[in-house]
């Protein structure tokens, strides 16, 4: 894990997720849900932080059964405040809590960037998917000039929070 940031002290996914334009993971939870409706069993999201985005699949009606996972103790406890329908757990990415081939889908935003050694936790997902599975993972793009963010950021927007879109037309 990256040692600089302090993983106890600030919850992502906190926050409640939806899929308004105002929002910049609205794109994702999407897209994800998208991925995932036809899914039967269970859908674990490694990294959920404070559990809005596995909250979100609650919400949408998937079929599956959804489980959230991370290593941080306070992001779980914030989780089991803010989540209802979602087994949770603390698990480290690298060895999961799950017998091989089990899982019929598995959803990661934004926690490949922080692991040291993400092709080791590719494998653990490897092995605790079944063969037929869904996999959908997602990376930050923030740093990219062609993206909303990127926009954005070249016209001097630098919270990546909630969007004052009258503020942003404005500036754009």
């Amino acid at each position: 894990m990256n040692k600089a940031l302090d993983y106890e002290q600030k919850i992502w996914g906190h926050h409640q997720a939806r899929s308004e334009p105002d929002q910049f993971n609205a794109l994702r939870l999407r897209y994800a849900i998208e991925d995932l409706s036809s899914v039967n069993g269970v859908v674990l999201e490694i990294g959920c932080g404070g559990g809005s985005m596995a909250q979100a699949f609650i919400d949408a009606k998937l079929r599956a059964d959804v489980h959230a996972c991370d290593f941080s103790y306070t992001a779980i406890a914030d989780a089991a405040k803010n989540t209802h329908e979602i087994d949770l757990s603390v698990a480290d990415a690298y060895d999961l809590p799950y017998g091989t081939g089990v899982l019929a889908a598995v959803a990661m935003f934004k926690v490949l960037e922080h692991l040291d050694e993400p092709d080791v936790v590719l494998g653990e997902v490897k092995r605790v998917v079944a063969p037929s599975c869904v996999l959908h993972l997602s990376v930050p793009c923030e740093g990219n000039p062609l993206t909303v963010q990127g926009i954005l950021r070249s016209v001097g927007n630098r919270g990546f929070g909630y969007l004052d879109q009258k503020a942003a037309r404005r500036k754009i």
